[in-house]
């Protein structure tokens, strides 16, 4: 039998692709983010809108940061709030969005690109960050901006 110059079989066969072509889409797209992820995505959007209290809850009690404008050292998390704060303060970002996300792992971590203005320059910096679970919760444990 043919339909419309397609013959039965192969309309069948293109149902059964549309089917299962809709069943991976509609799959994927309901995929939700792990915690990790869901938490890299504020860090992000704090980063990029120069709002660290999108994040600073996730400090961990020390927070290893390494800025290209001073020596890496550990912080406690009230100061990592002011040091992320003055940084961006500084480097007025422009656009920021994580490049990489591991997530679900025992040590997850995402690195991107920041762009931004400093006196009126535009520059860029890469954007590290890793996670540490303390007590069943994700804690930002690194922060690098270099």
């Amino acid at each position: 039998m043919r339909l419309s110059g397609i013959t039965y079989r192969n309309s069948v066969r293109l149902c059964l692709l549309a089917f299962f072509v809709f069943t991976l889409t509609i799959n994927g797209q309901s995929k939700k983010p792990s915690e990790e992820e869901k938490i890299f995505r504020q860090i992000e959007e704090g980063i990029g809108k120069s709002s660290v209290d999108k994040f600073s809850g996730y400090f961990l009690n020390k927070v290893f940061i390494s800025l290209a404008t001073g020596t890496p050292k550990n912080y406690s998390a009230n100061q990592a709030y002011y040091v992320i704060k003055n940084f961006l303060g500084i480097h007025n970002p422009t656009g920021f969005k994580f490049d990489f996300i591991s997530g679900g792992t025992a040590n997850p971590f995402a690195w991107g690109e920041l762009k931004y203005i400093k006196n009126g320059m535009k520059g860029k910096a890469k954007v590290f960050i890793t996670l540490i679970n303390e007590k069943n919760q994700w804690k930002i444990s690194q922060i690098t901006i270099n």
